[in-house]
């Protein structure tokens, strides 16, 4: 656990050695060193809100699309604790009971699929989706199947991972 540690310090001097004052992004990262996973996230810029929330099990669930479509509909399996700075439901990241871990980052060149019929959900509830229905990422891989983001707000893309 100590060379984790050290990796993760190194890391972190980097990232904050490496970003300049007028940058609009956000680091994330996985350390694995064979016995141990540390996931971190921040902003590198400044923002002035935000809640840990935790989600239970057993919830059904609803998305809230903008505009006329098919919304997602949904009932937790697990339960997860999140950080939101839109709203409840509304997650930047988090992590569930299965050990599975959404967070999101900006991206411009960020892309998605065009409208189809399949249930829809925003970027953010996206996250919330997954923590409540997945345990590992090949579950998450699934879900494209049948749901997709609708109209994200924001261009994003997801760092996610599982236990393993």
């Amino acid at each position: 656990m100590d060379r984790l540690v050290q990796t993760l310090a190194a890391v972190l001097l980097v990232v904050s050695l490496a970003s300049g004052p007028a940058a609009v992004a956000c680091t994330t990262f996985v350390l694995h060193d064979g016995q141990a996973l540390v996931v971190g996230k921040n902003y590198d810029f400044f923002t002035d809100n935000g809640r840990i929330m935790t989600n239970q099990r057993g919830v059904a669930k609803h998305a809230l699309l903008m505009g006329p479509g098919n919304p997602a509909r949904w009932v937790s399996r697990y339960g997860s604790i999140t950080f939101n700075q839109v709203g409840k439901e509304y997650p930047i990241g988090g992590m569930n009971e299965a050990g599975l871990v959404v967070e999101t980052m900006s991206v411009e060149a960020a892309s998605f699929p065009a409208p189809d019929d399949r249930p829809a959900l925003s970027e953010l509830q996206w996250v919330q989706y997954q923590l409540d229905n997945c345990g590992t990422v090949a579950e998450v891989i699934a879900t494209n199947a049948a749901i997709r983001i609708e109209r994200p707000g924001q261009p994003v893309h997801f760092l996610v991972a599982d236990r393993q």
